[in-house]
Protein backbone atom coordinates (compact mmCIF):
# COMPACT_ATOMS: atom_id res chain seq x y z
CA UNK A 1 0.00 0.00 0.00
CA UNK A 2 1.15 3.61 -0.36
CA UNK A 3 -1.28 4.82 2.23
CA UNK A 4 -4.29 4.33 3.39
CA UNK A 5 -6.46 5.12 0.48
CA UNK A 6 -5.56 4.13 -3.76
CA UNK A 7 -4.00 1.62 -5.49
CA UNK A 8 -2.64 -1.60 -3.11
CA UNK A 9 -2.44 -5.48 -3.43
CA UNK A 10 0.05 -7.98 -2.66
CA UNK A 11 3.84 -7.61 -2.39
CA UNK A 12 6.62 -9.98 -2.61
CA UNK A 13 10.09 -9.08 -0.89
CA UNK A 14 13.89 -10.14 -2.07
CA UNK A 15 16.26 -9.89 0.73
CA UNK A 16 20.01 -10.82 1.39
CA UNK A 17 21.84 -11.93 4.13
CA UNK A 18 25.58 -10.45 3.83
CA UNK A 19 26.68 -11.72 7.17
CA UNK A 20 29.89 -13.65 8.00
CA UNK A 21 28.82 -17.71 7.41
CA UNK A 22 29.46 -18.31 11.20
CA UNK A 23 26.93 -15.78 12.00
CA UNK A 24 24.64 -16.90 9.47
CA UNK A 25 24.84 -20.58 10.91
CA UNK A 26 23.70 -19.21 14.51
CA UNK A 27 21.15 -17.59 13.55
CA UNK A 28 18.72 -18.20 10.67
CA UNK A 29 18.57 -14.76 8.51
CA UNK A 30 14.24 -15.03 8.11
CA UNK A 31 14.15 -14.04 11.50
CA UNK A 32 16.24 -10.98 11.27
CA UNK A 33 13.98 -10.24 7.82
CA UNK A 34 13.06 -6.39 8.11
CA UNK A 35 14.00 -5.57 11.82
CA UNK A 36 16.71 -3.14 10.48
CA UNK A 37 19.61 -5.38 10.52
CA UNK A 38 22.47 -3.70 8.42
CA UNK A 39 23.70 -6.95 6.68
CA UNK A 40 19.92 -8.53 6.17
CA UNK A 41 18.94 -6.06 3.50
CA UNK A 42 15.96 -5.96 1.00
CA UNK A 43 17.24 -5.58 -2.88
CA UNK A 44 13.84 -5.58 -4.79
CA UNK A 45 9.93 -5.35 -3.65
CA UNK A 46 7.68 -6.01 -5.98
CA UNK A 47 4.03 -5.11 -5.23
CA UNK A 48 0.82 -6.36 -7.70
CA UNK A 49 -1.56 -3.33 -7.66
CA UNK A 50 -5.04 -4.96 -8.32
CA UNK A 51 -7.37 -3.46 -5.64
CA UNK A 52 -8.04 0.30 -5.07
CA UNK A 53 -8.72 0.66 -1.02
CA UNK A 54 -11.19 3.20 -0.68
CA UNK A 55 -11.91 5.00 2.27
CA UNK A 56 -13.95 2.69 4.34
CA UNK A 57 -10.62 0.08 3.82
CA UNK A 58 -12.74 -2.05 1.33
CA UNK A 59 -11.50 -3.50 -1.68
CA UNK A 60 -12.29 -2.82 -5.61
CA UNK A 61 -10.73 -4.65 -8.06
CA UNK A 62 -8.38 -1.97 -10.54
CA UNK A 63 -9.44 -2.31 -14.17
CA UNK A 64 -6.01 -2.53 -14.63
CA UNK A 65 -3.57 -4.62 -12.81
CA UNK A 66 0.42 -4.15 -13.04
CA UNK A 67 3.13 -5.04 -11.37
CA UNK A 68 5.24 -2.01 -9.22
CA UNK A 69 8.74 -3.29 -9.17
CA UNK A 70 11.49 -1.39 -7.30
CA UNK A 71 15.34 -2.35 -6.72
CA UNK A 72 18.12 -0.27 -5.10
CA UNK A 73 20.57 0.15 -7.23
CA UNK A 74 23.06 1.38 -4.13
CA UNK A 75 22.08 -1.85 -2.72
CA UNK A 76 22.53 -4.06 -5.75
CA UNK A 77 25.86 -3.10 -6.39
CA UNK A 78 27.28 -3.27 -2.74
CA UNK A 79 25.91 -7.06 -2.88
CA UNK A 80 27.82 -7.69 -6.29
CA UNK A 81 30.81 -6.09 -4.85
CA UNK A 82 30.73 -7.62 -1.78
CA UNK A 83 30.64 -4.67 0.56
CA UNK A 84 29.71 -3.97 4.06
CA UNK A 85 28.40 -0.41 3.19
CA UNK A 86 26.53 1.13 -0.08
CA UNK A 87 29.27 3.76 0.84
CA UNK A 88 32.36 1.36 0.47
CA UNK A 89 31.52 0.78 -2.93
CA UNK A 90 32.23 2.68 -6.29
CA UNK A 91 29.31 4.64 -6.35
CA UNK A 92 30.67 6.46 -3.50
CA UNK A 93 34.56 5.76 -2.81
CA UNK A 94 35.45 8.58 -5.76
CA UNK A 95 33.52 11.01 -4.29
CA UNK A 96 34.69 10.33 -1.04
CA UNK A 97 38.31 10.07 -1.53
CA UNK A 98 38.36 13.35 -3.60
CA UNK A 99 36.15 14.88 -0.47
CA UNK A 100 39.79 13.30 1.84
CA UNK A 101 42.13 15.36 -0.48
CA UNK A 102 39.81 18.40 -0.41
CA UNK A 103 39.31 18.35 3.73
CA UNK A 104 43.12 16.71 4.43
CA UNK A 105 40.81 14.63 6.73
CA UNK A 106 40.68 10.63 6.48
CA UNK A 107 37.12 9.22 6.40
CA UNK A 108 36.75 6.32 9.18
CA UNK A 109 33.74 4.73 8.01
CA UNK A 110 32.50 4.45 10.85
CA UNK A 111 29.19 6.04 12.94
CA UNK A 112 31.41 9.39 14.75
CA UNK A 113 30.48 13.18 13.17
CA UNK A 114 33.22 13.32 10.94
CA UNK A 115 32.26 9.95 9.00
CA UNK A 116 28.43 10.56 8.89
CA UNK A 117 29.65 14.66 7.32
CA UNK A 118 31.60 12.49 4.71
CA UNK A 119 28.58 10.31 3.82
CA UNK A 120 26.00 13.04 3.91
CA UNK A 121 28.31 15.28 1.27
CA UNK A 122 28.88 11.95 -1.03
CA UNK A 123 25.04 11.28 -1.37
CA UNK A 124 24.09 14.56 -1.33
CA UNK A 125 26.32 16.39 -4.21
CA UNK A 126 25.10 12.69 -6.63
CA UNK A 127 21.48 13.59 -6.06
CA UNK A 128 21.99 17.18 -6.07
CA UNK A 129 24.27 16.63 -9.50
CA UNK A 130 21.58 14.30 -11.09
CA UNK A 131 18.45 16.84 -10.45
CA UNK A 132 20.27 19.74 -12.29
CA UNK A 133 21.54 17.62 -15.01
CA UNK A 134 17.49 16.39 -15.74
CA UNK A 135 17.12 20.15 -15.89
CA UNK A 136 15.37 20.83 -12.23
CA UNK A 137 17.84 23.89 -10.98
CA UNK A 138 17.46 25.18 -7.23
CA UNK A 139 14.96 27.62 -6.36
CA UNK A 140 12.88 29.19 -3.63
CA UNK A 141 9.58 27.01 -4.51
CA UNK A 142 8.71 23.05 -5.49
CA UNK A 143 11.00 20.73 -6.65
CA UNK A 144 13.84 23.24 -6.92
CA UNK A 145 13.31 23.86 -3.05
CA UNK A 146 14.15 20.75 -2.27
CA UNK A 147 17.53 20.92 -4.18
CA UNK A 148 18.33 23.94 -2.57
CA UNK A 149 17.66 22.59 0.83
CA UNK A 150 19.50 19.70 -0.23
CA UNK A 151 22.83 21.96 -1.18
CA UNK A 152 22.37 23.76 2.28
CA UNK A 153 22.73 20.78 4.43
CA UNK A 154 25.46 19.17 2.70
CA UNK A 155 26.95 22.87 2.96
CA UNK A 156 25.99 23.10 6.81
CA UNK A 157 28.21 19.29 7.09
CA UNK A 158 30.80 20.69 5.53
CA UNK A 159 31.03 23.64 7.33
CA UNK A 160 30.68 22.77 10.95
CA UNK A 161 31.84 19.25 11.14
CA UNK A 162 34.91 19.39 8.34
CA UNK A 163 35.58 22.55 8.91
CA UNK A 164 35.33 23.65 5.26
CA UNK A 165 35.27 27.68 4.83
CA UNK A 166 35.11 27.77 1.15
CA UNK A 167 32.67 26.60 -1.59
CA UNK A 168 34.17 23.08 -2.47
CA UNK A 169 31.19 20.97 -3.46
CA UNK A 170 30.94 22.55 -7.27
CA UNK A 171 34.80 20.59 -7.67
CA UNK A 172 32.71 17.71 -6.78
CA UNK A 173 30.32 18.31 -10.08
CA UNK A 174 32.99 16.98 -12.74
CA UNK A 175 33.69 13.37 -10.97
CA UNK A 176 30.44 12.47 -10.97
CA UNK A 177 30.09 13.54 -14.42
CA UNK A 178 32.84 11.46 -15.38
CA UNK A 179 31.62 8.72 -13.51
CA UNK A 180 28.00 8.39 -14.10
CA UNK A 181 26.32 11.47 -16.63
CA UNK A 182 27.79 11.22 -20.12
CA UNK A 183 25.04 13.73 -21.26
CA UNK A 184 25.98 16.25 -18.49
CA UNK A 185 29.35 16.65 -19.86
CA UNK A 186 27.85 19.21 -22.54
CA UNK A 187 26.68 21.54 -20.03
CA UNK A 188 29.15 20.76 -16.77
CA UNK A 189 30.46 23.67 -16.56
CA UNK A 190 26.69 25.76 -16.12
CA UNK A 191 25.79 22.63 -13.38
CA UNK A 192 29.50 23.66 -11.54
CA UNK A 193 28.20 27.17 -11.63
CA UNK A 194 24.95 26.50 -10.68
CA UNK A 195 25.98 24.63 -7.52
CA UNK A 196 28.35 26.83 -6.30
CA UNK A 197 26.39 30.02 -6.87
CA UNK A 198 23.76 28.16 -4.32
CA UNK A 199 26.71 26.55 -2.18
CA UNK A 200 28.46 30.25 -1.76
CA UNK A 201 25.28 32.14 -0.72
CA UNK A 202 24.67 29.94 1.98
CA UNK A 203 28.29 29.38 3.22
CA UNK A 204 28.28 33.45 3.43
CA UNK A 205 25.10 33.08 5.81
CA UNK A 206 26.60 30.58 7.70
Amino acid sequence: EMGDTGPCGPCTEIHIDLRPEADRKKTDGKVLVNTGHPQVIEVWNNVFMEFNRKADASLEPLPARHVDTGMGFERLVRVLQGKQSNYDTDVFSGTIQTVEKITGKKYQAKDDKESVAFRVLADHIRAISFTIADGQLPSNTGAGYVIRRILRRAVRYAFSTLQLREPFLFKLVPLLAGQFLRHMHRDVDIHVATAAGVELRHAQVL
